[in-house]
């Protein structure tokens, strides 16, 4: 309220009286006029109200997510009237609660300032106030191998396929879904896709923009479907599953196939077998060569009459040419008239019948193989020799 000056009528000299309502405060107040018109002191009365200034205390302005709207308190909230500016704009808001639903931006600095107004019109001193938007957490996906078909029981964490802002994850079944769930581990060991959406939430609450889709695929490993021995110089391994071409190794052999492997003559025992496909999902499979009989000849006559059994020969010896075998000859006495290995064996085309360059008598004669890689495994028996 402005000062008071009271005067008297005009051209009555008067003592001028002033009144400051900021220093008399709030209340009633009695002002006494003091007037001397002629010489004559005359003296009046009047009651002046000066009404009490609002006052904000506090403005409660908590921070919230992007997506959720924004409510400030003043307080007191008892006034006629407030005035709500946000970032310097007035909004047309007059109650005590302003709800401020506008886009927020993550990490956005809202600036506040309210004034109150009571039932006389008297305003308070603006009350400024600062919030700031949550930060909304980040979500990615990350970099994936290729996961092929592993043993039973291995297990792939979904949180290892996302990194997330706080590490932290809801995981959805669906892109819509409105109800979290809690995925279990992915088995590794059953062919597959995959399939979840997440959304990162942080240590403040907020969740992020946006639900992110998480696949991830199980390959299939080739498989050894047969294993041909009809042929044993040319054993065949057919191949499938997986996706093709695949590349195989056995034994320092190794190419390129589309599912046939042409293996030629395997010798006798465990052979591996390793298969790599496009995806780099393998087969690895252990090919076990089965024993192979071993025929010697009953008898041989090496007389040079050209009817092809002019040597001591063993049907099938190749097969065991990388499998420490040795073959020795004796007479009926016990004495050791040849001995070889199976390399040197065939390579001589079977025993010529002769010790020492003498060509031997007719007779029968004993033979020993042994197989090493068969813990020495022996095969005893006789032939004839006839001239």
């Amino acid at each position: 309220m402005p000062a008071i000056r009271a005067r008297s009528r005009a051209h009555i000299p008067a003592f001028p009286t002033t009144f400051d309502p900021a220093s008399a405060g709030s209340g009633t107040h009695t002002v006494t006029y003091t007037i001397a018109p002629y010489g004559c002191v005359m003296t009046a009365t009047q009651n002046v109200v000066v009404n009490r200034i609002p006052v904000i205390t506090n403005v409660v302005a908590p921070s919230v997510c992007p997506e959720q709207p924004l409510a400030f308190d003043a307080v007191p909230n008892t006034y006629a009237s407030y005035q709500w500016t946000i970032d310097g704009v007035l909004t047309t808001e007059t109650g005590s609660k302003f709800v401020y639903d506008k886009p927020k931006t993550s990490g956005q600095t809202i600036n506040i300032s309210v004034v109150a107004v009571s039932d006389q019109g008297c305003q308070s001193i603006p009350f400024v106030a600062q919030t700031e938007v949550k930060i909304i957490p980040f979500i990615q996906l990350n970099p994936q191998p290729i996961y092929c078909v592993a043993k039973e029981g291995t297990k792939i964490n979904w949180m290892h396929l996302v990194t997330a802002s706080d590490n932290q994850v809801r995981w959805f079944e669906t892109e819509d879904s409105q109800t979290p769930f809690l995925p279990a581990f992915i088995d590794q060991s059953v062919a597959g896709i995959n399939t979840a959406y997440a959304m990162a939430i942080s240590n403040n609450g907020c969740l992020s923009s946006e639900r992110v889709k998480v696949s991830l695929t199980i390959h299939e490993n080739p498989v050894l479907d047969r294993i041909d021995t009809s042929d044993l110089d040319n054993i065949k391994a057919f191949v499938s599953g997986g996706e093709a071409p695949y590349t195989y190794h056995i034994e320092g052999m190794s190419g390129g196939t589309d599912g046939e492997i042409h293996l030629g003559a395997l010798s006798i025992g465990k052979h591996n077998l390793f298969v790599i496909d496009q995806k780099g999902c393998q087969l690895d499979e252990v090919i076990p060569m089965l024993k192979v009989r071993m025929i010697p000849d009953p008898y041989f006559s090496p007389n040079g009459d050209g009817q092809g059994n002019d040597r001591w020969y063993i049907t099938n010896i190749e097969r065991y040419v990388d499998d420490d075998v040795t073959i020795q000859i004796f007479d009926r006495t016990g004495k050791e008239l040849a001995y070889y290995t199976a390399h040197d064996f065939i390579a001589a085309r079977g025993w010529d019948g002769k010790f020492n360059g003498r060509s031997l008598p007719s007779t029968d004669y004993w033979y020993m193989i042994k197989v090493g890689k068969l813990d020495n495994e022996s095969m005893t028996g006789h032939f004839t020799l006839k001239r």
